[in-house]
């Protein structure tokens, strides 16, 4: 089932139409935190980017991903710039390049080691001062909402953590605020690091 499911949303057009059915209002409420934590003319970097709906929040925004086939749909869907790349070696983007970067459900397709390596990538391109905001798929906090644990389970994310799991991500010493993000039936992690 889920190697159908992840051969299914490799394209973009199924990605889209899922994401819409099964958190439509998350991804509301996820824009509206994002505009509340990084202001809408910053130079902003989106690892993980999909298809690109996170473009319609910012006036300067880029888009990573590793998948060509979402890249394409982005680039001529939305404005922006768009980019195929891995989140956890950005050769191509130079240190200190943007004002903010953050991600929508990237880490928990990632192994610990690349999710590391994820994060130290993006507080490399960040400037001083700039923020990095995660927002990452987490089990339900409440053992009573088992349609959140069903759709978390069939995830094609292979890595989906508990709360203190994706903190341990995290590099050591390092300033970051969490909180979480409930979009009934979905919780996620939202983590903010300023550098």
């Amino acid at each position: 089932m889920k190697k159908l499911i992840d051969y299914l949303m490799k394209h973009p057009l199924i990605y889209v139409l899922v994401q819409n059915v099964v958190n439509g209002s998350g991804h509301k409420r996820i824009k509206k935190y994002l505009k509340q934590n990084i202001p809408v003319n910053a130079t902003v970097l989106d690892l993980g980017c999909g298809t690109g709906e996170y473009s319609l929040v910012f006036k300067n925004y880029t888009g990573l991903d590793n998948n060509p086939k979402d890249i394409k749909y982005a680039e001529q869907k939305y404005k922006g710039i768009f980019m195929v790349g891995d989140a956890s070696n950005m050769t191509q983007i130079k240190d200190n390049s943007f004002d903010a970067v953050f991600s929508v459900g990237l880490h928990h397709h990632l192994t610990d080691e690349k999710a590391k390596k994820a994060i130290i990538e993006a507080l490399r391109v960040i400037k001083k001062g700039g923020k990095v905001i995660i927002i990452d798929a987490m089990f339900p906090v409440h053992a009573w909402n088992i349609i959140g644990l069903v759709i978390r389970k069939l995830d094609r994310g292979g890595y989906i953590r508990q709360f203190s799991n994706t903190l341990k991500l995290l590099p050591k010493k390092i300033q970051y605020s969490f909180n979480m993000l409930s979009t009934f039936p979905l919780d996620f992690i939202c983590i903010t690091i300023v550098k």
